[in-house]
């Protein structure tokens, strides 16, 4: 094993035996001028994504470190134990179900930093692809092209915008991460590992496209759907309040902004809150909320309808319905 990395890839995995092997070639094809690590935390998958593991660290003993759980311990968790064996410079991220598609990815990011000290990272564009391999095209915000992204970029992002920073794309310095804190998320660690790289410096974005990212259908009932969405937008409030007490003053009021909204959401999930309790709380919030920033407004109109669609179907299809009578009798009108 390389005992002087200047990069570790890190990599988790379960359940990924029809990709890990596209995700470890990808990194393996790297050309680069520096010593690189791979550290894989597979998390006692249930199909041959270990033995697919095992067979590729044989193969290349100097670059794979194979780090093979006894027990499922959990994403988050699975997580932070690799990073924690991760001793490069730099971290680079590629799960085990996306993929490089650049063989100079880490030379241009490594280049880029070694020569630009203020930056905590860099990363790239990227191509969301479908489980068929089916290309998903992506809504960018207008300012990405090759550009400085900062927490307030990413804060001023209206929420259900899409995501900015790709975690395949993604690398930055690897300094003393506050783990606790990691753990302390249920649903996610790379989104607060990369405010946290924020706080340290501007992220820059090259305007080359340098991974796969492989977004999957969701197979949950209706109420495990629902409970995953409850407990992802709780993460991102308790990011935020980990960023309040981290970030300095300037950016307390973007951080409150987007902590409202979040609350104002969470409200459709409060179970101690009757129906209409809660729709009228949500409606006069939101209102007020894109009083102050309309393009809040698709948000809020999707977070409703979701809730909705997923708690209360039938009510839905009610007010669907109304809707669509309500068009009839408009133009009949006119």
């Amino acid at each position: 094993m390389n005992d002087n990395p200047l990069v570790s890839v890190h990599m988790i995995t379960y359940n990924h035996e029809k990709y890990i092997a596209e995700a470890i070639e990808g990194v393996l094809k790297q050309k680069t001028t520096f010593p690189f690590e791979l550290v894989i935390g597979e998390d006692f998958s249930t199909d041959s994504t270990r033995k697919i593991c095992l067979e590729y660290q044989k193969r290349y003993p100097n670059i794979i470190k194979l780090l093979q759980r006894e027990k499922n311990i959990g994403m988050v968790p699975n997580f932070v134990d690799t990073l924690k064996n991760c001793k490069g410079k730099y971290v680079a991220f590629c799960e085990g179900d996306d993929y490089w598609i650049d063989e100079y990815k880490l030379q241009k990011q490594v280049e880029f930093l070694e020569n630009n000290a203020k930056y905590s990272g860099a990363c790239t564009d990227v191509v969301v692809i479908d489980e068929t391999g089916k290309e998903i095209k992506l809504e960018r915000p207008e300012f990405l092209t090759d550009t400085d992204i900062t927490i307030e970029k990413l804060l001023n992002q209206p929420l259900g915008y899409p995501w900015i920073v790709y975690t395949p794309t993604l690398i930055i310095r690897n300094r003393i991460f506050p783990f606790d804190l990691l753990l302390t998320y249920s649903q996610f660690a790379d989104t607060p590992s990369v405010f946290l790289a924020l706080l340290e410096g501007p992220i820059r974005f090259l305007k080359c496209k340098s991974s796969i990212y492989r977004k999957h259908s969701q197979g949950f009932t209706q109420t495990e759907h629902s409970q995953k969405q409850e407990a992802l937008y709780k993460d991102h409030c308790s990011l935020l309040e980990d960023l309040e007490k981290l970030a300095n003053s300037s950016h307390l009021s973007l951080i409150r902004k987007k902590k409202k909204c979040l609350e104002t959401v969470l409200i459709l999930y409060d179970k101690t809150k009757s129906l209409s309790v809660k729709i009228i709380l949500f409606l006069l919030l939101s209102t007020y909320l894109v009083a102050k920033d309309r393009r809040y407004l698709g948000f809020f109109s999707t977070s409703l309808k979701s809730w909705l669609y997923k708690e209360h179907p039938e009510l839905y299809r009610k007010l669907k319905a109304m809707k669509a009578f309500l068009k009839l009798e408009n133009a009949k009108g006119s």
